[in-house]
């Protein structure tokens, strides 16, 4: 995650912390702190990065037989949605080289109450936000992935969760671009500036969306960069979006 905080941090500046809908929002002081990629151990990674890549491998085979046997079984119970979004993507990362991007380990103590998790870099005063409304206790890694070299690049962020057997397997299956027409989500909040800048509010407003899309790989993780990026596109959300209201638009 420290790689993606660098590669915006000139964008960011201050932290807020983003929830699921109906998340239990808990106060800074009940948050329980992870464990960020570079904290790791050698070992730590390794774990983690081998169980990411044995999964994307099962989607881009498109055995999704194995990626379900590989799934927790209480997430394999209900398998559908997972197995749907796989199947979406299967064709086109087939071809993709992997690079498991960020690591992130987390240990929930709760019975599926909600729960929040702060991670600081070494040295750095940014604070990453993981914010869950149920998390069942158990030992957890989030792993961000990139499939690149194709087409159409994606972001994959897999949950991992150690089973019964210590054995790592999927419990979250959460896929998007990495990229939109060539361009990353840095290069759209380049451009949303530049149109906030030259007050063209709907041309701001409509990239500084394409940009938290691509630059956020769940809705779950929060970061100083990624509240600077929001609190940029409110200031300049028109007035007469479409809403309760049509909006007519002259040629």
């Amino acid at each position: 995650m420290e790689r993606i905080l660098k590669s915006i941090v000139k964008y960011g500046s201050r932290a807020l912390l983003l929830a699921l809908p109906g998340a239990l929002l808990l106060p800074a002081a009940y948050g329980d702190p992870c464990t960020l990629q570079a904290q790791m151990t050698p070992a730590q990674r390794q774990q983690y990065e081998q169980a990411a890549r044995t999964l994307i491998g099962e989607v881009q085979s498109g055995d999704f037989t194995g990626l379900r046997n590989d799934t927790l079984a209480a997430v394999a119970a209900d398998f559908g949605g997972i197995e749907r979004s796989a199947q979406a993507l299967q064709p086109l990362i087939q071809q993709a080289g992997i690079t498991v991007e960020d690591l992130i380990a987390f240990e929930a103590g709760g019975q599926g109450q909600g729960a929040q998790f702060f991670c600081t870099p070494t040295g750095s005063t940014m604070t990453i936000v993981l914010n869950f409304p149920s998390l069942p206790q158990g030992h957890y890694a989030l792993a961000i992935v990139y499939a690149t070299g194709v087409e159409k690049p994606q972001q994959i962020s897999l949950i991992l969760a150690q089973g019964p057997q210590g054995q790592w397997q999927l419990a979250g299956f959460f896929a998007k671009p990495l990229m939109l027409a060539g361009q990353d989500g840095v290069w759209y909040w380049k451009q949303a500036r530049q149109y906030a800048q030259s007050h063209n509010q709907w041309a701001a407003w409509f990239y500084y969306q394409i940009a938290g899309n691509l630059v956020e790989p769940v809705n779950f993780l929060s970061s100083p960069n990624l509240d600077k990026l929001h609190d940029e596109a409110q200031k300049v959300q028109p007035s007469n979006l479409p809403g309760q209201q049509p909006t007519t638009f002259n040629e």
